[in-house]
């Protein structure tokens, strides 16, 4: 049996082609500068920084220290005024660092990209004690 037909079989039941280019389907992205305070998964100090945009699946933000590639990181990202009541405290977000940029000339904080991998309101076991941070206006 050639091997071109196996592929062609597997193909049609697994609706996957293992020989055609992969197509990267992108969730829409919102241009939205809000204040986000982030750590290493586990670390205890938060650090701050604004988003450049967000989507369902990520974050583009800059922060006050670069976090290293493929690092967890949790992040609390605060919504505009104007969001729901139910997320006005902010979405807490679990992640990891898939990308970043060191500050140069024109960007004088590092650059981080992080892929959200859940999310959720803000947990109980944070309260304003614990996360001080402006809003940004």
């Amino acid at each position: 049996m050639p091997t071109g037909f196996l592929g062609k079989i597997r193909t049609m039941f697994s609706g996957h082609d293992p020989g055609a280019k992969k197509v990267i389907e992108r969730r829409p992205r919102y241009v939205m500068e809000v204040s986000v305070i982030y750590r290493p998964t586990g670390g205890n100090e938060w650090h701050k920084g604004k988003t450049e945009n967000l989507s369902s699946t990520g974050v583009l933000f800059h922060g006050d220290i670069p976090v290293p590639l493929n690092t967890a990181i949790e992040m609390n990202i605060t919504p505009p005024a104007s969001s729901p009541r139910k997320i006005q405290e902010g979405i807490f977000c679990w992640g990891t660092v898939v990308r970043t940029a060191a500050p140069g000339q024109d960007v004088p904080h590092p650059v981080l990209a992080a892929k959200i991998l859940k999310f959720r309101t803000k947990p109980k076991f944070l309260s304003d004690a614990d996360i001080h941070f402006e809003r940004i206006v």
